[in-house]
């Protein structure tokens, strides 16, 4: 927890970066259209009180001994994106959290779209009712897309930010339609400020999604570290690892509509951010 005076400077610097963010509107990117595809969940994998992704992995992962490095193992582009897209998805279909977060917090209506929306969605607006699980995927991964080619993110910043929205959902924010957003790009926006110092601005978060009206990013920041006790770091190399191994289960349960997924949408995301990011997924090793 920050002292107070340290609470207050990083108050301060944070409402001085926002106030002297441009609010100017930006001309939106159109993505092209596609046929909605036909309904078919991809929720098997969830449960009503979902295990934190930190602990998916297969066996319990090992603090590394004194003097030993710890072994990191690297995800893909790839498989960084959509795993981190699999776990939003785990968590708004769950609806993870409750709306005390929001109603004690001191800038509520930050968090909510309802009364400050961020402009267009990029495939299909998940406030609407009825929509399946996998064009929420396909609006949550076009997000990500975007955060990851344009800020060129790696997978330590993307388990940087799920540490981040896992924290936020502990301390009771719930994640539904409207929250999803502000969650996800506070989220990304304080970690790839930690993790690249001085390198990246709240600008380059506003550069990197154009379609968005993200003026105001600057209080949703400040808002998100005052919410999980500016505990935005993490200290240990084991829990590193242990989210990386949590990723790569999900990403092996969800293989199958993995590979429906990218089918569906890798091309039309791929359109999005101009890059050829969504791949064919293989198909399962035979058997014997």
């Amino acid at each position: 927890m920050a002292s107070g005076a340290g609470q207050r400077e990083c108050d301060s610097a944070y409402r001085a970066t926002d106030e002297s963010a441009e609010n100017s509107s930006v001309n939106p990117v159109s993505p092209p259209a596609i046929a909605s595809p036909a309904s078919r969940p991809l929720s098997e994998h969830t449960s009503p009180a979902p295990r934190p992704f930190s602990e998916r992995a297969p066996t319990a992962v090992a603090a590394p001994q004194p003097g030993e490095a710890a072994e990191e193992p690297a995800l893909s582009d790839e498989d960084a994106v959509l795993g981190v897209g699999v776990a939003l998805l785990c968590l708004l279909l769950d609806q993870s959290g409750t709306v005390a977060a929001i109603e004690t917090a001191d800038s509520a209506t930050r968090w909510s779209e309802e009364t400050r929306p961020l402009g267009r969605w990029l495939l299909y607006d998940l406030r609407e009712a009825g929509a399946p699980a996998h064009q929420a995927l396909a609006e949550i991964v076009g997000l990500l897309a975007l955060l990851h080619v344009h800020l060129q993110l790696d997978d330590t910043v993307w388990v940087k930010i799920l540490c981040l929205l896992e924290r936020c959902v502990r301390a009771g924010m719930p994640v539904n339609a409207q929250t999803l957003r502000p969650l996800c790009i506070a989220a990304a926006s304080v970690a790839v400020k930690e993790n690249f110092d001085e390198a990246m601005s709240a600008n380059d978060v506003r550069r990197a999604l154009p379609h968005l009206t993200l003026w105001h990013l600057g209080f949703m920041e400040l808002d998100l570290l005052q919410l999980i006790g500016w505990r935005a770091t993490i200290w240990e190399a084991s829990e590193w690892t242990a989210y990386v191994a949590g990723l790569r289960t999900l990403l092996t349960e969800t293989a199958a509509d993995l590979r429906d997924f990218a089918q569906r949408y890798g091309e039309v995301i791929n359109t999005i951010v101009e890059t050829p990011l969504i791949s064919p997924r293989p198909p399962p090793a035979a058997t014997e």
